[in-house]
């Protein structure tokens, strides 16, 4: 295959061509067949998180705003599909609605986020936005139930792109407003103490190859934190002044009490799971099992936090965060296809660290993927990792772009490549694994 030939290849999504018609219609068809299975399966009554966010909607009439507040009600999401669900629909379907409509709402500002900020052409953009569709929507039935996952990622893609062009000024102003942005984004899921450190760590890497004066680039990352902490103290006072202590979202039932938490519970999982006992929930030990294991065995019998857990046993941790990475590997590989490998060749290929949009987005997903390996080891949910693929697809894509308009032979390739990667992607969810066909597509 020539140079001119290969190049030819980046343009075989342009919809205008019969080929690019015809592998659209497939996806198309594809992606909306996996949403109707998703939907005609899906649960009458609340499932896994669903129960806890309808309870958290319900209790806001009941109790009033203030109180709901003081007892970690996140009331960013809840009081919002409170509010929904007053159209007439149960609570349960106006989440589930809820969570269908922000889910297209990001694939509309991913639209927007890739022409305006990752400069993609129309073919790039459109690989990306198929290559996000296939990471959310084949990873979990995340777009369908009564969850704040996708709601909160239609707030976070923005704060993201917006902290990502303030390092081209590093305005300190502009860092304390994505500071105090992202601290409001607690009141719809704590994710945000899990992701504040994450864009600390990747604005500092960006910081490092600014010419800038060491003042210039410090102000503006205490601004970020100052902005950040003021904000959290500011949303927590009502429970500071009552109960003494913060309150974030809590899906601990009232009957286990304070003594469990989650690293406990996870701890627990993996003891029981070497033990070969039964775990009372398929894949995780139940909240009662990890209580009857404190009283039975001491309060201090398992770790409280990530840290009292790999000083206590560091080479079991290390043996579970590889396992951990694994799965993470084969996750992100299995639901982004070919892009994912960009995150590997950044840690190889100083040269792309001449874009700096690219050093700032891989480095927030190594940072992410990194503490959220070391804080829940071998238990990976694929809905926490809705944000780090959306943003190693489009800087996957983004290189490749770069790529084919350097001239690179192989870009053309690997575009393919990516495309194939997708249509096996599309044929492993729609049940076509060893020539065998799920029923549902014939006996709807």
């Amino acid at each position: 295959m020539n140079k001119d030939s290969a190049l030819e290849l980046g343009k075989i999504l342009e919809p205008h061509t019969i080929t690019g018609r015809i592998l659209l219609s497939i996806f198309g068809l594809g992606i909306l067949s996996i949403v109707i299975q998703g939907l005609r399966h899906i649960s009458p009554a609340p499932i896994g998180d669903e129960y806890f966010y309808v309870q958290f909607a319900q209790n806001i009439p009941k109790n009033g705003l203030y109180y709901e507040m003081v007892h970690g009600n996140p009331i960013g999401y809840s009081l919002v599909l409170y509010f929904f669900s007053k159209i007439g629909l149960s609570v349960l379907t106006a989440g589930r609605v809820l969570s269908l409509l922000a889910t297209i709402v990001v694939f509309a500002e991913l639209c927007v986020i890739g022409r305006k900020y990752f400069h993609l052409s129309r073919q790039y953009l459109i690989l990306a936005i198929l290559t996000s569709l296939f990471g959310i929507v084949t990873s979990g039935n995340y777009i369908y139930v009564a969850s704040d996952d996708m709601y909160y990622t239609a707030f976070f893609i923005w704060i993201a792109v917006y902290l990502w062009k303030s390092i081209d000024t590093f305005d300190w102003r502009k860092f304390a407003i994505a500071g105090a942005l992202l601290s409001c984004t607690l009141l719809i899921r704590p994710l945000a103490l899990f992701i504040f450190p994450v864009c600390l760590m990747a604005i500092i890497y960006s910081a490092y190859f600014t010419h800038r004066k060491l003042s210039k680039k410090a102000i503006p990352i205490l601004a970020y934190i100052s902005a950040f902490g003021l904000f959290f103290i500011l949303q927590q006072a009502p429970s500071l002044v009552k109960n003494g202590r913060i309150a974030l979202e809590n899906k601990i039932p009232d009957s286990v009490g304070t003594r469990v938490n989650w690293v406990q519970k996870n701890e627990l999982t993996r003891i029981l799971k070497e033990r070969g006992e039964k775990l009372d929930e398929g894949q995780l030990a139940s909240w009662k099992q990890c209580k009857q294991y404190l009283d039975i065995h001491g309060n201090n019998s398992l770790p409280s936090n990530v840290v009292e857990r790999f000083f206590r046993k560091p080479i079991r941790s290390l043996k579970y965060a590889i396992i951990g990475s694994c799965k993470i590997f084969y996750i992100l590989l299995r639901h982004t296809g070919f892009v994912f490998l960009f995150l590997v060749l950044f840690l190889i290929r100083p040269s792309f660290i001449s874009d700096r949009k690219i050093a700032f987005f891989e480095a927030f997903c190594i940072s992410y993927l990194a503490l959220y390996v070391f804080n829940n080891q071998d238990h990976v949910e694929i809905r926490q990792l809705i944000i780090p693929i959306i943003f190693i697809t489009f800087s996957g894509v983004s290189l490749l772009q770069t790529m084919y308009k350097d001239g690179n032979k192989y870009a053309g390739v690997l575009s393919f490549v990516q495309l194939c990667a997708l249509l096996f992607i599309l044929l492993l969810d729609l049940g076509f694994y060893f020539l065998r066909t799920a029923d549902w597509i014939y006996y709807c």
